[in-house]
């Protein structure tokens, strides 16, 4: 491992929610109509090149443009002295992040004397720093924001001249720069490939292979600005969370540097003010320019068609400024709460709507999730009949396991239900169900997604149907974004969700009773990516069932992130369309492999900071490790999270083994 190996390692994880998911396009750009972007030889290997060469040219023909980090998520929550029962600060850390590969979260407790004591978890390699943590002045959490991080500029490109390009006047050049990599063909067997990479003066040149969408031709060509492309902030912002001693400390490090590129910042203080902050990295536009993304009708039309800005190159009004600086971010200062789950700023808290700011950083007076109404909710009713938080209510509020759909549509869905009687509901042409044997399961829904809980597979395949714009009443108001839109409709089309959802069910064999415990479950990958044998029954909802802790399964590359093998499971079809079911329903059940990764709950005190949490993966990732299922283990059996041993006299008392290591300089 080196020192450039830890650098790029930084800096592709910074460019998480922009660059690293247009690696392909970029790859694929050339000025010609063919396969020019396929790599050569730098020597001549022809039998490991032609292979390796076939094997691009059969990926160009699957590749599919997609976002693929709309997946990942969190919750967070600052909670102050009016939240707190102890009139301290409080924080609720629950990101959602894989449970596989680079990405992984670990748990540490660094201390530097007279610099530095802070206890929380870090992405897997990332160097010395806690990312989502606490000391014994602040706490803070992240979630990952709504904002857009790059922009996509269709460049005009100079008659007869597929290498330049105008902007209202002023020339530019298409630039390359050659590429060598090297590249295994075998057991100790490599050889060097090269490739051209081209560039505008914003930064990439992008192209999607056989015309889908994003074409160089002889008129127009594709470039991307990424705000985060030389993003070297990250260690540097993270020490400075480390070692703050206030929140002034933590809006100071956000001032300096930009290393939060993609998250939102929850944070709170032993005195029990809470602070929330995007300091996501975000280009800075005119006003002129940020009014024509958030209304221009074509531009809000290729947004929602692609899922990124796409701006004209040749006008100089879409131009980067540089970066929004820190004082133009969303940001808000409060002594009762701050939260995310990853809707946008504006909901930041329901007394203080925000509003006001760049377009880039997501919309506003749109409906939320039904996560984010999930946690509202939570917060609305505090943690007991005071309305305020203990260590332990907070405890229960991440892991009670409510789902939010349940609570807003499951009474009026079974009295549908009931009054359907056994008259079927057509789901589609010749397909009718008797939808009676649901009506109990949704009736008598336990109010969570636990192991205990009844129709686990009912419910969360309705939940895969259910679509708020089609069932529910359109009264979304936005002075009441927490509760609304609510009330479902009464034109029957959620009981044709439901008998969707029964028919999936039952046409996979699962009997509609079946417990979570007996659907829902994690098992580990072995060397070699075998699975264990061993299925760990598993509690918590998913983000489509409005659930706060939430669990899923994912086998895209970035959720991975690494070539290292693990146990795949195949997902069940739709009995309806025969696609794979959204749900990853498998012929096994609910496999997890993503979601609430090291989570925490934690409470200022006159003593300090007490706090309690887990690493839901366990921290070993070598099967021979006794900590590769042990945490895993204790939540499967143990509806509670563990102590957090911060103090000194606690680590001493619960100490089980010690190792000092020295260094020598060379």
């Amino acid at each position: 491992l080196t020192a450039q190996d830890m650098l790029a390692y930084s800096m592709a994880t910074v460019q998480l929610a922009s660059s690293a998911n247009f690696l392909e396009l970029a790859f694929f750009a050339n000025p010609g109509d063919g396969d020019e972007y396929l790599p050569v030889p730098s020597g001549s290997e022809p039998s490991a090149v032609s292979s390796l060469v076939k094997n691009i040219n059969q990926q160009a023909k699957q590749f599919k443009l997609e976002k693929k980090f709309e997946h990942l998520g969190s919750n967070g929550w600052g909670l102050g002295k009016e939240m707190m029962a102890n009139g301290q600060g409080g924080l609720l850390a629950n990101p959602h992040f894989p449970h596989e590969g680079n990405l992984r979260f670990w748990q540490s407790h660094l201390t530097v004397p007279g610099a530095m004591n802070v206890m929380g978890g870090s992405l897997q390699g990332m160097p010395g720093v806690i990312n989502i943590g606490f000391n014994e002045h602040v706490a803070w959490t992240h979630t990952f924001s709504t904002a857009r991080h790059f922009l996509i500029y269709q460049l005009a490109l100079n008659e007869n001249d597929r290498m330049s390009y105008g902007v209202e006047g002023e020339q530019h050049t298409i630039t390359s720069k050659m590429v060598t990599v090297e590249v295994a063909v075998g057991p100790n067997t490599t050889i060097e490939l090269t490739k051209p990479f081209y560039y505008s003066h914003h930064g990439l040149m992008l192209e999607t292979p056989a015309e889908r969408g994003l074409g160089w031709n002889d008129t127009q060509a594709f470039t991307i600005k990424d705000a985060n492309e030389f993003n070297m902030d990250v260690v540097a912002q993270w020490s400075a969370l480390n070692q703050a001693v206030s929140l002034d400390d933590m809006k100071a490090s956000f001032a300096q540097f930009d290393g939060v590129s993609f998250n939102n910042t929850m944070a709170t203080d032993k005195t029990g003010t809470v602070f929330y902050v995007d300091d996501s990295t975000v280009l800075k536009l005119d006003d002129t320019a940020n009014l024509a993304i958030r209304l221009q009708p074509e531009l809000v039309a290729l947004r929602k068609s692609t899922g990124f800005d796409l701006v004209p190159g040749n006008m100089k009004l879409f131009e980067s400024q540089g970066k929004v600086p820190f004082s133009e971010a969303p940001q808000l200062t409060r002594t009762d709460y701050v939260q995310n789950s990853n809707d946008s700023y504006w909901v930041t808290n329901l007394k203080q709507p925000l509003l006001g700011f760049a377009a880039q950083y997501g919309d506003v007076h749109k409906p939320l999730s039904l996560r984010t109404r999930m946690g509202l909710k939570l917060l609305q009713e505090g943690g007991g009949e005071d309305g305020k938080f203990t260590l332990d209510e907070l405890e229960q509020a991440l892991i009670g396991n409510r789902i939010y759909l349940g609570e807003l549509v499951f009474t009026d869905l079974a009295s549908q239900c009931i009054a359907q009687g056994n008259t079927p509901v057509q789901v589609s042409a010749g397909i009718d169900v008797d939808i009676s044997p649901a009506c109990d399961i949704v009736a008598n829904w336990n109010g969570a997604m636990n192991l205990d809980t009844e129709g686990a597979a009912l419910i969360r395949e309705f939940a895969h149907l259910f679509n708020p714009s089609a069932h529910l009443y359109n009264n979304f108001d936005v002075t009441d974004p927490a509760n609304t839109p609510h009330t479902l409709r009464q034109d029957k089309v959620a009981l044709k969700a439901l008998a969707h959802a029964m028919l999936n069910v039952q046409a996979n064999g699962v009997p509609l009773t079946s417990t979570l415990a007996e659907l829902q479950f994690v098992e580990k990958s072995l060397a070699g990516g075998h699975a264990s044998g061993e299925q760990l029954p598993w509690a918590g909802p998913m983000h489509v069932e409005g659930g706060f802790n939430v669990f899923r399964y994912d086998r895209s590359n970035l959720t991975r992130s690494t070539l290292i093998p693990y146990a795949d499971y195949q997902t069940l079809p739709d009995a309806v369309t025969g696609q794979p079911l959204a749900s990853n329903l498998s012929a096994q059940g609910y496999p997890v492999n993503y979601g609430s990764s090291w989570m925490f709950v934690m409470n200022f005190t006159e003593d300090g900071p007490v706090a309690k949490g887990l690493l839901t993966m366990s921290q070993s990732s070598d099967s021979r490790s006794e900590h590769f299922d042990d945490q895993s283990r204790y939540y499967s059996q143990t509806a509670k999270l563990r102590p957090l041993y911060y103090k000194e006299a606690d680590i001493e008392q619960n100490l089980i083994d010690e190792i000092d290591i020295s260094m020598t300089k060379q």
